[in-house]
């Protein structure tokens, strides 16, 4: 994640505005470099440190085909049941708390 960080911050020296993260998933031909995947715990710090970043930076983080990261963001925030869940949908929020043993 540290990569990560100083990859954000860097960008913030240079004045970048906006951040399109793409997450690697290894389908197809990736499945040869499964192992440059990230792991489930690393997803789940790279979730945390997205939350983080996107509050303390001026820039604006876009998770792209990241759907958990928005119900990771509103569960963290306590936005269980709002209307912003529903515009992501329920499915991603379902998802997450089901890979995150939650009910």
């Amino acid at each position: 994640m540290g990569e990560i960080e100083g990859l954000l911050e860097y960008g913030a020296r240079l004045g970048v505005y906006s951040y399109f993260i793409y997450l690697f998933l290894p389908v197809g031909r990736g499945e040869l470099v499964r192992d440059d995947a990230l792991d489930s715990r690393e997803r789940a710090e790279l979730l945390e440190l997205l939350l983080q970043k996107q509050h303390e930076m001026n820039a604006i983080l876009i998770p792209v085909a990241m759907p958990d990261y928005w119900a990771y963001a509103f569960h963290q925030r306590g936005m269980r049941h709002g209307r912003l869940i529903r515009l992501v949908g329920s499915s991603s929020a379902a998802v997450w708390r089901a890979r995150h043993g939650l009910p």
